[in-house]
């Protein structure tokens, strides 16, 4: 497999962007019949997103479009391409968020009344904008 680290740290590779806080987005490319075992952190919460053809994660199997949520302990993944096409895997996660959590189409705050900031911010143009 092929593997280009785009954010965090991957068994050894860093992506050329720093990040902040520990996580984890690589793009894995599969080859007809490929596979690969990976290493990752053990207290990062963890999915992987199959943006192409078809993967198997042990022995959870996901198609284009799906995304795989890992419950898992240890450090290794195991992700194969069993077919005779490509395929393409998103792996991505990071260590966990130990505070609350609040979503609301694009913005994710600590609470409901940061949401409402947010979006009052946002449609006052306080959140600057794209140059045209």
């Amino acid at each position: 497999a092929q593997v280009r680290v785009v954010g965090g740290q991957l068994m050894g590779h860093r992506s050329p962007a720093p990040a902040r806080w520990p996580l984890l987005l690589a793009h894995l490319s599969f080859a007809a019949r490929g596979r690969a075992r990976l290493e990752v952190p053990n207290a990062f919460d963890l999915a992987a997103y199959v943006a192409l053809g078809h993967a198997r994660f042990g022995e959870v199997e996901a198609d284009a479009g799906k995304l795989v949520k890992f419950a898992r302990e240890g450090t290794a993944l195991e992700v194969a391409n069993d077919l005779d096409e490509r395929a393409d895997v998103i792996l991505l996660g990071g260590a966990p968020l130990d505070e609350p959590m609040t979503f609301h189409g694009t913005f994710v705050m600590d609470s409901v009344a940061g949401i409402r900031r947010a979006e009052q911010d946002y449609h006052a143009g306080r959140m600057g904008g794209l140059a045209e």
